[in-house]
């Protein structure tokens, strides 16, 4: 049970670990710059391809060669702010042993890991805002932001992050009982990719496929705020999306607090 005197030490516990991890990220700046430039050739990829398409037929899913440039910049800034690394860190960590050393401190595993990719996402962000609002002139993009919007996605974007966290933290605790989960994680990654919005905005998928993306947690961690931002949801979607956001996370960390204890129990301490 999370009592308020164990919440306040873990918030303390949080800022000492985020400031110590702010002090780490700035020692490997040429890291940031190559998972940056990676980061902005993948939606560069997707966002030619989707534009040459509408420009060949004048629209796809209601989306212009300049609306698509929008939509694509703007995930570009989301995902990098939802972005959850869990399903990698956490199965390193299981395989090197390396999580034994995290579980013998009182801040829990996840906080810790979670207050690196805080650090590493206030650098990245910085670096990828100038560059999206660059490639938005080079590609004509149109994102129709609205006042609303901007206030809104103040709080769709954190609960965003934090389901993406929870969500992937949750599938990342298979790696205590299969060890290595790289198969499994590229299928995972690949149903993100398609159903959270990332290869395509899901107004351009099938009927059926649209629905299913609709059921999962993944287009409202990632679509759904670029929608949000450039212009394609209305006010009245905006409690919609909360109120599904906050299912999310209560329903996810409901499972993961005895799905945790279950999968340290069953963690043996591999190494290398």
């Amino acid at each position: 049970m999370i009592t308020p005197a164990r919440m306040r030490s873990t918030i303390r516990g949080g800022m000492a670990e985020l400031r110590r991890s702010m002090l780490v990220q700035t020692q490997y700046r040429a890291n940031m710059a190559i998972w940056t430039v990676a980061s902005v050739l993948q939606i560069v990829v997707y966002l030619s391809v989707w534009r040459a398409v509408a420009e060949a037929t004048g629209s796809t899913g209601g989306y212009s060669p300049s609306t698509f440039a929008g939509y694509f910049l703007v995930l570009l800034i989301v995902r990098e702010f939802t972005y959850s690394w869990t399903p990698y860190m956490l199965a390193d960590e299981v395989r090197s042993g390396r999580l034994s050393t995290r579980l013998m401190r009182p801040l829990h595993p996840i906080v810790q890991l979670c207050a690196d990719m805080v650090a590493h996402r206030i650098q990245s962000v910085t670096l990828l805002v100038p560059i999206a609002v660059i490639l938005a002139f080079v590609f004509d993009a149109s994102v129709d932001l609205r006042p609303w919007a901007l206030v809104a996605a103040l709080v769709v974007l954190p609960l965003a992050a934090l389901v993406r966290l929870l969500v992937d933290s949750l599938f990342a605790l298979c790696s205590m009982w299969l060890v290595r989960i790289d198969g499994i994680r590229n299928m995972y990654y690949l149903v993100l990719l398609l159903l959270g919005g990332q290869f395509a905005p899901i107004d351009v998928l099938p009927d059926w496929l649209r629905t299913i993306a609709l059921a999962l947690p993944f287009y409202w961690t990632l679509g759904y705020p670029t929608e949000l931002l450039v212009g394609r949801a209305s006010i009245g979607d905006v409690w919609l999306g909360i109120a599904v956001l906050v299912a999310w996370s209560v329903a996810t960390l409901a499972i993961l607090q005895p799905a945790w204890r279950a999968s340290t129990r069953a963690y043996e301490a591999v190494g290398t």
